[in-house]
């Protein structure tokens, strides 16, 4: 990095310079890098839209009036006008940012205002995982005081503090501008701190629904408990094991990048020597962070039967739409064709 901007204190350059230096020593790979990035967040910014869209509208305009006294819906709302926003604001200025200094070597947007936006939808929405691993947890390890811990007031606040926290960390890092190696730095450690005890908290559910389902079956096999409940509430714990395993996976697999790429910018000073791999690594990360955001309300709503329920309501109610306009199509081609006739 030092070799790169002809600096040994670029701790305290900016991040516009350090781009601008970039892709000047850079420019025939940062081109086609540019035009093949701003493509792909061009194609997945509907779907982000859409999914996120759909999971606040559907708890908005729940029509069973299931998700306004459930708790957890209120984190996944949240965390979903985090992606939502990312899709609608953030992916456009990258957009424009990348086809801006493909085509005129410059851009009217800064990079540095980017970051500092990422920082708050970014951070906002992982940290709405860590809270609703939070969630999970005690839901599992302590039910019958769940209700009362994970009340809807304490959880409103939480939710509060988290997005008043990475509001201000975004207005810090937009502040201080010549500093932005030790802000980001900052903001990647703390994420990287959050997660990892994110994971270890859905381990830790995985666990605890791994043992109660051997114990629950161990005693239906002994035949000391009646198998009419029982054994769906053991079925039931099962899957819900699997789900949280699956959620484990499917977290790791997006955020793994993102954490690779963090440390070989900071402490591969050989990266930079391989333009091409960096850029490609670079543009993979950018683009797995964007399918996570198209991926969560898959994976943290629509999995739960409440919204899924709502989601069938809603196909249903579009399918008799069509069908009804088809009708109304058809009828109205066939009047036309006798009146035209006669």
């Amino acid at each position: 990095m030092a070799a790169l901007l002809n600096s040994t204190d670029f701790w305290y350059l900016g991040i516009d310079d350090v781009v601008n230096a970039y892709i000047k020593h850079n420019r025939k790979d940062f081109i086609t890098y540019a035009w093949l990035q701003g493509v792909v967040l061009c194609l997945i910014s509907p779907f982000i839209i859409f999914g996120n869209a759909f999971v606040i509208y559907a708890v908005w305009k729940d029509p069973f009036k299931n998700l306004h006294s459930w708790p957890s819906n209120l984190i996944l709302q949240c965390m979903a006008v985090a992606d939502l926003l990312a899709g609608v604001v953030l992916a456009p200025m990258q957009v424009y940012w990348l086809f801006s200094q493909a085509v005129t070597q410059t851009s009217a947007l800064s990079f540095h205002i980017i970051m500092s936006l990422a920082a708050i939808f970014v951070g906002t929405s992982l940290a709405h995982i860590f809270l609703l691993s939070i969630d999970r947890l005690f839901a599992v390890m302590r039910p019958l005081s769940y209700k009362f811990v994970m009340s809807r007031g304490r959880i409103s606040l939480a939710i509060s503090v988290l997005w008043l926290y990475f509001i201000c960390f975004g207005i810090l890092m937009s502040c201080l501008q010549n500093s932005i190696f030790i802000v980001t730095i900052i903001f990647n450690v703390q994420m990287f701190v959050i997660l990892q005890i994110t994971f270890c908290f859905y381990g830790l559910i995985v666990y605890r629904l791994r043992r109660n389902y051997r114990e629950w079956h161990e005693r239906i096999t002994r035949g000391s408990v009646r198998v009419t409940h029982q054994e769906q509430f053991a079925d039931a714990e099962r899957r819900l094991g699997k789900s949280m395993a699956f959620v484990i996976s499917f977290s790791f697999f997006f955020i793994t990048p993102f954490m690779v790429v963090f440390f070989l910018l900071y402490f591969c000073i050989e990266c930079y020597s391989y333009s091409r791999m960096f850029l490609v690594s670079t543009g993979v990360e950018i683009t797995l962070l964007y399918l996570y955001s198209v991926g969560k309300p898959l994976v943290y709503c629509w999995r739960f039967p409440k919204f899924k329920e709502i989601a069938k309501h809603y196909f249903k109610n579009y399918c008799r739409y069509c069908i009804a306009a088809e009708k109304t199509y058809r009828r109205t081609e066939t009047i036309d064709t006798v009146i035209s006739a006669i």
